[in-house]
């Protein structure tokens, strides 16, 4: 799961998001990979900025996720800290992407941006 975050309220700048949606651009990316392996879940989470992501350093934010896993659905449930949305005023634009780690198979929305109210 990824969350592409535009935080600058400039759509125009930042790395062109891979997926379907291929029109956002994100300041900054929320990663989560999660895999079963057995009983139990395995992966990483981690946030990085545009320029890292470009380098393939999806977890150099240093920013503390908390994710938390609900079995019976099953829903992955990621707690995203305040600063991560950064400082300025106004909504964050945002895409979530789902699928596999590197071939996402769902962008939500297709095309646009989601708003989010800081």
């Amino acid at each position: 799961m990824n969350l592409a975050l535009d935080i600058d309220g400039d759509p125009a700048n930042g790395t062109a998001w891979w997926g379907a949606n291929t029109t956002f651009h994100f300041d900054r990316l929320v990663t989560v990979w999660l895999f079963k392996t057995g009983p139990t879940y395995q992966g990483v989470a981690g946030t990085a900025d545009a320029a890292s992501v470009a380098l393939g350093e999806f977890m150099a934010g240093g920013h503390d996720l908390r994710v938390a896993i609900d079995r019976a659905s099953p829903a992955f449930l990621v707690g995203v800290p305040r600063s991560v949305f950064g400082r300025r005023g106004g909504p964050v634009r945002f895409l979530a992407a789902v699928g596999s780690a590197l071939v996402h198979n769902d962008d939500i929305p297709d095309t646009g941006a989601l708003s989010l109210p800081r």
